[in-house]
């Protein structure tokens, strides 16, 4: 990016100042704005443009406190090369209503990207996210999280082209496991139903993107926030937006080898699910990974892994109890 002012939704940001506004994205019943809340960061010299975003699904909050951290109080325009452009809640409908999906058209919004200024709102809110704030990045992190129940990872889809290679290079530079994604129909668990994905339509237009899974995301939990906070600095160090040396990841389980894609395990019996594996661990085909016990404690179901893997998060679907058919783990093999 040359030194100049950026122009986001209403924000207009001159170089070595930080600027806060809103990108709005359509209108509700009463006429009320739905805005996204930005926060732009622009460096004093020239350099790359990062993209950084979170709670696009609304009870995944963590990502919101990295922003704040990042973009409020360790990064200073004046030793900025570039821009941050910060996005800390993208669905503000699902993040008011505490939900994962958009309540008024009942859409997840990281499965509409690019998104659409025609369609219903959660469509127009991807539409004004990718053509106005990604369309002007280089780079993209996204994040995201999980219950409490697993490890912090990164996702990377993995594709043809320098885009893709760029993000698994952000990924190591971020310092936390990684996990692959293949953006296409395989026989690895549920993958198909990955689509519209930011990941994908970023990099598809050139722009490397990384997915982080932060744990517990409904609460803004200190280590994960630190890792977080971390990891975007590495990533501003390893684009030389910043000067430093990057920092190694510490007080959380790091998995060093490449994983992934993940299997997605699902209950046939509902009930209480008990665990009998410490998310991280290494599991083999066959071996049993928890329990679903009935409300009079007689064990229903043994859900067992399918392939040798690391247990990367078990899914409780808020109170560690599922339905037929919920998802109730993920495990990730070696590639």
């Amino acid at each position: 990016m040359k030194n100049k002012v950026i122009e986001i939704g209403d924000v207009k940001c001159p170089p070595g100042h930080i600027r806060l506004g809103r990108l709005n994205c359509g209108y509700l019943e009463d006429s009320s704005a739905v805005d996204i809340p930005l926060i732009v960061v622009n460096g004093s010299t020239d350099g790359p443009v990062l993209w950084v975003g979170s709670t696009v699904h609304g009870v995944e909050i963590a990502g919101i406190e990295v922003i704040r951290r990042v973009t409020r109080e360790k990064v200073d325009p004046n030793d900025l090369r570039g821009a941050i452009l910060a996005a800390p809640i993208l669905n503000p409908l699902a993040y008011r209503a505490h939900s994962y999906l958009s309540p008024k058209d009942g859409l997840n919004m990281n499965r509409v990207y690019p998104g659409d200024p025609d369609e219903s709102i959660t469509q127009r809110m991807a539409h004004a996210v990718f053509s106005q704030g990604i369309s002007q990045s280089d780079f993209v992190v996204d994040f995201h999280a999980n219950p409490a129940g697993a490890i912090d990872y990164v996702f990377v889809r993995t594709g043809e082209g320098e885009a893709w290679r760029k993000g698994f290079q952000m990924a190591e530079a971020y310092g936390i496991t990684i996990v692959e994604s293949i953006p296409r129909r395989t026989g690895f668990g549920s993958e198909e139903r990955l689509v519209g994905l930011l990941a994908d339509a970023a990099a598809e237009h050139g722009k490397p993107c990384i997915t982080v899974e932060l744990t517990p995301g409904y609460r803004m939990e200190e280590n994960s926030i630190r890792s977080g906070v971390k990891g975007t600095l590495n990533i501003l160090k390893f684009l030389r937006m910043l000067d430093g040396e990057l920092e190694p990841q510490t007080g959380m389980r790091v998995i060093k080898e490449r994983i992934g894609p993940q299997i997605r395990l699902t209950a046939k019996r509902g009930g209480l699910l008990h665990y009998l594996v410490p998310v991280g661990s290494w599991v083999v085909a066959g071996q049993p990974l928890l329990l679903v016990r009935d409300p009079w404690g007689d064990v229903v179901e043994t859900i067992a892994s399918e392939t040798d893997g690391y247990v990367l998060a078990y899914s409780s679907h808020g109170n560690q109890t599922a339905a037929s058919g919920d998802i109730v783990a993920f495990v990730a093999p070696k590639r």
